[in-house]
């Protein structure tokens, strides 16, 4: 193996041999780190963009290109490329090529060509393949070629081939390739000249010479080359102003807490229409309530990003609270809203890749994208995303509910708060702020939005704050150093406590961690205080040199200090003055057997835990949820055979007949069900609690049997409890003689349940199948176990009697019957239901 450097020999770089131990491609050392290009082929023209990442590119560069034969016939060249290269590529099949890195010149001592990569335009319209084997010659020696290893980790190159199906991404590409053939028609035999700018990967190739067509190419407009993500985007950021008093926002994935603090800084600033103009919550729609002020309002809540765009064609800025999961796909559907003009990502954790694509068609479509891993922005008095700025009360501190002088842009959203309050103590305030987000590609640059501020006329002033990790602040030196910034610039880079630290640290954010001393704290504060920002020697004292920058203005009378404004009072939310106790609300609803606001449910005071532990059954449960009290276990077994005798009578009662009818109609469990229940009256099932309450009656009073039967037929009352269309003296009913016979064998007393036999001996005297019902023998048994059990007063007895107790267990029992029948009809499939002809009379 071979090491290869690049050597200056009386003003004419070569390729050199270096040592015999290996090919120098260290990271952080002089070499070739890695090569990035890509090919975007288009119908009749391909785009090759590349880039080689190094600390010496500008060295490397010159002696490397890109060497494409078809692979049909691998004999012969189709297009030599030298990098850097910004090209296009005429005649280029939609077939199979084979791409290779190879020493550009000849005079070179030593060569080196990469490992040949085969790629197929039409076949594969993303292609990645990397690292690569090189073989490296030493030209004009006898000895053969040694081929070398992989460079683990090292040299990565990235062959994409994209066939663009999209749309608008292929406008995109077209308009690019009509940008270069403009250009080499204007100068056609010389190359574009692009050099690393900004964040590490991304390419700037600027438009030279007069512009002839200001519709290929504006005043200022810049072609970016981004070799990470490999997709091409137009420069469009710096303008001016992206916020004002009558901005409207779409708020994606419904949050009531971000929403409303928006709505409340609307009030406080005084605006008169809502910045929430619609919702989309994914999968529902209709409207949400929140307060505007002291005034509830509906804001609509739209299900597609497609529909809340039309219905509020004035919205233009997309706040997308989506996971980062959904949340690349639902901005990008945003951005391709011609009414969308801003996007804000709040989720932290998208993945770069997708990250890159938003920010090229953002910047291609001439969009604004803040994010991701962002809190947002804010224009003071004006309008804010989401909880930028936090609470109420932090904003009337921080002075954010009327406009300052000062514009900041952070990466940090919570140093931006304490900034805030910050520059509200030592200058007017600020006009507006941005957070970039903390990831390692934001949607858009501190330099970006300074170049904003320093186009807008309030801004008077800029504060910056950025942090170690990634090479975003040299932008902005450079903006510096370009003459494009005439504002004071005061910066801090935080994280210079990193060298304290033996080894790489990751910070909080994604974004926050130094790749080597041009990404320091140290090199960045360095660079912009030479490219004349006011930069402190620490943040401790950024403060200070904020106020001295800003009194300096005042001084020469270049701000006119903005005068404080009382705000209005935000009305309190009412949970919140309950709490605080500033308030007294009364409730609306009384619960007293169960509560769900601890750890587990409670049944009348019972844990769910307990409940499940003392092995209690349904019986034990009715009883503490109607009764409120853990009733002895004679007594819960009672209520749960009375559940089991009553649970169904076949299928030609009136309830089961007309659950089944319900469900051979095709209706749902629940309305088969309530058709069923809803027949339970006087006439069937219902009866149990009349006996219960005649029966006691008659009882208490010491009615003898012929006195109460006697009584109540004067009244033309029929006795509850008494009578069967099918039992008889010689057919009881079964379930009668199981209840009776439990409450002999279990109740204390059941005088009750005497008295009702001497009244059905009286009535049998009468009519044979005047016998005790079931609804009787539940009714009286029930007066027994209630009385006998020492647990209820007579007042709570008559009560339980009085507010039909009784009747719901019945109702409850039958239930289980109906839900049978009706999961019977659907199983067996049966038709509807239709009465037949024969089992009705037709009479006039």
């Amino acid at each position: 193996m071979v090491k290869i450097v690049a050597k200056d020999y009386l003003g004419v770089k070569t390729l050199e041999r270096a040592s015999p131990e290996s090919i120098a491609v260290m990271v952080g050392s002089e070499d070739v780190r890695g090569l990035d290009f890509v090919v975007f082929e288009q119908p009749d023209i391909t785009i090759l963009s590349g880039h080689v990442e190094g600390n010496d590119i500008e060295d490397l560069q010159p002696h490397l290109s890109v060497e494409i034969r078809l692979a049909s016939d691998p004999s012969k060249v189709e297009s030599v490329f030298p990098l850097p290269l910004v090209l296009l590529a005429r005649d280029l099949p939609r077939s199979k090529h084979l791409v290779q890195l190879r020493s550009r010149f000849p005079s070179s001592s030593h060569r080196f060509q990469s490992e040949i990569l085969e790629v197929d335009l039409e076949k594969q319209p993303q292609t990645h393949a990397g690292p690569l084997r090189y073989n490296v010659k030493e030209e004009n020696h006898k000895q053969e070629p040694t081929p070398a290893p992989v460079f683990p980790l090292i040299v990565g190159v990235s062959v994409i081939a994209l066939f663009i199906s999209i749309p608008r991404l292929k406008d995109l590409y077209q308009l690019a390739a009509g940008w270069f053939l403009w250009d080499q028609a204007q100068s056609p035999n010389t190359l574009l000249s692009p050099r690393v700018i900004a964040s590490p990967g991304w390419l700037l190739v600027r438009c030279r010479g007069d512009r002839s067509d200001p519709s290929l190419c504006d005043n200022g407009t810049d072609l970016y080359l981004y070799t990470g993500c490999l997709f091409l985007a137009f420069s469009h950021m710096a303008t001016g102003q992206i916020f004002s008093r009558n901005t409207q926002a779409l708020f994606y994935n419904y949050k009531q807490l971000p929403i409303q603090r928006m709505l409340d800084f609307d009030f406080l600033c005084g605006r008169e229409t809502p910045s929430v103009a619609g919702i989309i919550n994914p999968g529902s729609e209709g409207f949400q309530k929140l307060f505007f002020g002291q005034e509830e309002i509906a804001i609509p809540v739209h299900s597609m990003i497609e529909a809340a765009c039309s219905a509020h064609p004035t919205a233009d800025v997309f706040i997308n609270f989506a996971s980062f999961r959904s949340a690349a796909a639902s901005s990008m559907s945003a951005l391709k809203q011609p009414t969308i003009r801003v996007v804000a990502i709040i989720a932290e954790g998208v993945p770069e890749s997708d990250t890159k694509q938003l920010i090229a068609y953002a910047r291609a479509n001439n969009k604004v994208l803040i994010g991701p891993a962002t809190v947002g922005g804010i224009q003071a008095g004006a309008f804010k995303i989401g909880d930028t700025a936090g609470t109420i009360d932090n904003i009337i501190q921080c002075k954010l509910y009327r406009p300052g002088s000062v514009g900041f842009v952070s990466k940090s959203g919570g140093m931006s708060n304490e900034l805030y309050n910050t520059i509200a103590r030592v200058t007017d305030g600020i006009y507006e702020g941005i957070a970039i987000g903390g990831d390692v590609f934001p949607g858009s640059t501190l330099s970006d939005h300074v170049l904003r501020f320093n186009n807008m006329p309030q801004v008077k002033m800029m504060v910056v704050l950025g942090e170690l990790g990634g090479r975003d602040e040299y932008s902005l030196v450079e903006a510096l150093k370009d003459g494009k910034v005439h504002k004071p610039v005061v910066a801090w880079v935080s994280g210079t406590c990193a060298r304290l630290f033996k080894s790489e640290v990751q910070f909080g954010h994604a974004g926050a961690k130094s790749g080597g001393e041009l990404e320091s704290a140290q090199a960045k504060n360095q660079a912009l205080r030479e490219a004349g920002a006011v930069v402190p020697t620490s943040y401790e004292a950024f403060e200070t040199a904020i106020k001295e920058t800003f009194e300096k203005l005042v001084e020469e009378g270049k701000i006119a200090p903005v005068p404080d404004v009382e705000p209005p009072q935000i009305p309190e939310d009412l949970k919140y003055a309950i709490k605080s106790g500033k308030v007294r609300a009364p409730t609306h609803i009384i619960s007293t057997i169960s509560d769900d606001r601890g750890e587990e449910p409670c049944y009348a005071g019972v844990p769910m835990s307990s409940i499940i532990q003392h092995g209690y059954g349904v019986g034990d449960v009715i009883s503490l949820l109607w009764f409120k009290r853990s009733l002895p276990r004679y007594c819960t077994q009672f209520i749960e055979i009375c559940i089991m005798l009553c649970a169904d009578h076949g299928p030609c009662v009136s309830g089961a007949h007309n659950t089944i009818v319900t469900a051979r109609a095709g209706k749902d469990l629940v309305s088969s069900l309530v058709s069923g229940l809803l027949t339970i009256g006087p006439r069937f099932g219902g009866a149990i609690d009349d006996a219960a309450r005649y029966f006691k009656d008659a009882c208490d009073r010491g009615l003898t049997p012929y006195e109460f039967v006697e009584g109540m037929k004067k009244k033309g009352i029929r006795v509850p409890g008494i009578g069967h269309r099918i039992k008889s003296r010689d057919n009881r009913d079964k379930r009668v003689q199981l209840l009776q016979q439990y409450a002999h064998t279990h109740f204390p007393s059941v005088k009750y349940m005497e008295y009702a036999v001497q009244v059905e001996a009286y009535t049998l005297s009468k009519a044979n199948n005047l016998v005790l019902n079931v609804d009787g023998a539940i009714g009286s048994l029930f007066l027994d176990l209630l009385a006998g059990s020492g647990m209820f007063s007579k007042q709570e007895i008559d009560e339980i009697v009085e507010i039909g107790y009784l009747n719901g267990l019945f109702v409850l029992a039958r239930s289980i019957g109906l839900i049978g029948h009706t999961f019977d009809q659907k199983r067996l499939k049966q038709p509807l239901y239709r009465h037949p002809w024969e089992d009705v009379l037709y009479t006039k």
